[in-house]
């Protein structure tokens, strides 16, 4: 199918989605790893570019917060480009858009998702590693 049409991940945890908090992620093994630690309020983009109707979707689900947990060395501005693309569609809701700020990691390698090495590192990098945006650039919407 055409990923920038979809989310991976959206049906199968679509009641969970509509919780609180929703984790974006490049692919869609992180998903599946997510499913096994328990966090089953992931999606994934099956890229690292974000696309208006993957925006739509998610803001149809009216999340609290939304975190993109894109791959470790992936150029940040790559993200912001993202978040710049979901924040038209988060104006008129109280969402608040954070990211993994993978600059804080010493301890994964170059290009490893969040979620590879398991529950505990992804709950600590969730912990400790995620910022909001709006709090880094010194902007609100």
């Amino acid at each position: 199918c055409t990923m920038s049409s979809t989310l991976y991940g959206y049906s199968q945890n679509f009641l969970y989605l509509q919780e609180d908090t929703i984790y974006i992620f490049e692919s869609e093994k992180s998903v599946m790893q997510c499913y096994t630690y328990g966090f089953h309020n992931a999606v994934a983009l099956g890229s690292n570019s974000l696309s208006t109707m993957q925006c739509k979707l998610l803001m149809g689900l009216s999340p609290k917060r939304i975190v993109f947990m894109l791959d470790k060395t992936l150029d940040l501005q790559n993200t912001y480009r993202n978040i710049e693309k979901l924040l038209p569609y988060t104006r008129m809701k109280d969402t608040i858009i954070s990211f993994w700020d993978w600059r804080q990691n010493t301890s994964l390698p170059d290009k490893a998702s969040p979620s590879d090495y398991g529950g505990e590192i992804l709950e600590q990098i969730i912990n400790t590693e995620v910022v909001d945006y709006e709090e880094k650039m010194g902007v609100s919407h």
